[in-house]
């Protein structure tokens, strides 16, 4: 049996190429399903050459402020001692303006990313005003080969035209902190704009011993390598984590499930931090959506096959004191509620049970991910692939 240690040995590498990278090196490169590393890959993108300016991202925060009012973002307070990572839920967070983060000194960290009531400033959003595009958003480039070469990659792969990015974020520091160790179901595009980001990575084979509750499906781990906390479980202090620089200009590319913490350390000059990345999901995702959600699919069958038992249990003992015939006692097919789905805007029946609807979601699993087992609840209504929880079907 290989232990925690072995695992590290073989899987914590990471890939190394330059800014001259063609697409067939960059197919085979991601193909290993590990870290890449772009070395000054986006050197000369005007959101390394211009952001590392404080006086520019004022002016262009201040624009934005004036054009799209409506714009707020996620920001965070610093890290108070022995407390885990921005992300985490332990630091307080409050919304605001760009140029109001910028200018404030209460706030250390701002996390951009469409939401309900939160954007992302470097991509654009249909609750914008008409016509006005993010000021940061103009200084990175329309057509970025690396994004490019994955989206056919990641479409070949899938059996899909060309894949698209599902969604950008924007990270920016203007002091030393840091992210929770955690994993997410996309396969990562990161840039590193201005200042320092050193990233600590674990491979999806030690989600035994990072999960902050083993056995679950917690993306979130209470583990802080390069403080030394270790959480509950004392194996993972054996475990060799990969650790990563990035410097302005390097692009790192992150496969899904990759577990991972991420230190911002700003620039000397300009006294901040900035990255942003571009995100692609599995299309695993449609397949689970026909059924609504496949939480909703699961929860009915353990549900079909409680109430199977709870029948059963009574039957016997029934049984046991008249001899008669007990079929009655056991639910009809057809009393048994069938999950709902959603198809075109209409809501109807699921009718394919048991066997059938097994089998198709299995398939669907295998199909994309091998080995990747069963579904994963990531703090929403959806579930995604992971490798341990086919139990649950």
């Amino acid at each position: 049996m290989r232990v925690l240690r072995d695992i590290g040995k073989e899987s914590c590498t990471v890939q190394i190429a330059g800014s001259g990278v063609t697409e067939n090196e960059f197919r085979r490169l991601i193909s290993l399903n590990q870290p890449v590393i772009f070395r000054g890959y986006a050197s000369t993108y005007d959101c390394v050459t211009k952001w590392s300016s404080l006086d520019y991202l004022l002016s262009a925060a201040l624009d934005e402020e004036r054009a799209l009012e409506l714009r707020k973002y996620k920001v965070f307070q610093g890290i108070k001692s022995g407390k885990l990572g921005l992300t985490s839920g332990t630091s307080q967070r409050v919304k605001m303006t760009l140029n109001e983060f910028l200018q404030s000194n209460s706030y250390d960290y701002l996390l951009g990313i469409h939401d309900i009531d939160s954007f992302c400033p470097v991509q654009i959003h249909r609750r914008d005003t008409c016509g006005i595009v993010p000021p940061l958003s103009q200084d990175i480039p329309d057509v970025i080969p690396l994004v490019n070469w994955f989206g056919r990659y990641f479409g070949e792969r899938f059996g899909i035209k060309e894949a698209k990015c599902d969604h950008q974020q924007f990270f920016c520091a203007k002091k030393y902190c840091y992210t929770d160790m955690h994993y997410d179901s996309y396969y990562n595009i990161y840039f590193c704009a201005v200042g320092n980001r050193k990233w600590t990575l674990a491979p999806p084979e030690a989600s035994l011993w990072l999960q902050a509750t083993p056995g679950t499906y917690c993306n979130r781990s209470d583990t802080i390598p390069h403080l030394g906390v270790f959480g509950q479980n004392k194996w993972v202090r054996e475990f060799p984590f990969m650790e990563i620089d990035l410097n302005p200009g390097d692009v790192l590319f992150v496969p899904s499930f990759w577990w991972h913490l991420v230190q911002n350390i700003p620039s000397s000059s300009a006294g901040i931090t900035i990255a942003f990345n571009f995100l692609f999901s599995p299309p695993i995702d449609d397949h689970f959506r026909e059924l609504e959600t496949a939480q909703m699919v699961v929860e009915s069958r353990i549900k079909k096959r409680q109430q199977l038992l709870v029948a059963t249990r009574k039957s016997r003992k029934r049984d046991s004191i008249h001899d008669e015939d007990h079929s009655e006692i056991l639910p009809k097919r057809s009393q048994i509620p069938k999950p709902v789905v959603q198809q075109a805007g209409t809501l109807k029946p699921y009718t394919r049970w048991s066997i059938d609807e097994e089998r198709y979601m299995l398939a669907m699993i295998d199909q994309y991910w091998g080995d990747w087992k069963g579904l994963l609840k990531e703090g929403t209504n959806r579930f995604h692939p992971s490798r341990d929880s086919r139990q649950l079907l």
